[in-house]
């Protein structure tokens, strides 16, 4: 199964690379999976419970992530163990790069929760504002920013967001993850 490397980068701190396992990337998104190993469910699970994001008691297991190379947003699919889905974190982010090493992002700080139940909750607002503010933020990184989440949450009241993005891809490869 193929792995690609995806550099993340976020201001005033060094990239962070995800080693993720590859679905495909048909030139327009790269769709990509990952299984959050056992030693580190509960611990994940319980960050994205005190944000009030995932309900006391629900584990994550597996994510999904869509990352578009003429978006300004990538998204992330958290499931339980069975498969269900838990919700939708969407990054503001500029558009994906390939790059000799893998693909790029750069973390535009504000970010979109879509919950299983259409719950919409812009998070980070107070990171962006300070960043901004200081000038660690390009001012078409802020434009952009702002311009995406007002978009997500216009499409997704819309019904047209998770319905257009968050959708499977042909595979390229010979295993399905939904089935782990």
């Amino acid at each position: 199964m193929g792995k690609v490397d995806i550099h993340f980068h976020r201001i005033d701190r060094a990239p962070e690379v995800y080693r993720e396992n590859l679905i495909a990337d048909d030139g327009m998104r790269l769709h990509v999976y990952g299984i959050v190993p056992d030693e580190f469910r509960e611990s994940w699970s319980r960050r994205w419970q005190s944000q009030g994001l995932v309900s006391a008691g629900r584990i994550v297991a597996r994510v999904r992530k869509w990352h578009f190379y003429d978006q300004w947003f990538g998204i992330m699919e958290l499931a339980d163990p069975d498969g269900r889905v838990l919700g939708y974190y969407c990054d503001t982010v500029t558009p994906l790069e390939k790059t000799a090493e893998g693909y790029r992002l750069h973390d535009l700080m504000l970010d979109v929760w879509i919950g299983a139940d259409g719950e919409v909750r812009v998070l980070d607002r107070e990171e962006y504002d300070e960043a901004a503010k200081s000038g660690r933020m390009p001012a078409l990184h802020q434009e952009k920013a702002l311009e995406t989440v007002e978009w997500i949450c216009q499409e997704h009241e819309a019904g047209r967001f998770l319905s257009t993005y968050a959708q499977d891809m042909p595979r390229t490869v010979a295993s399905d993850p939904s089935v782990e």
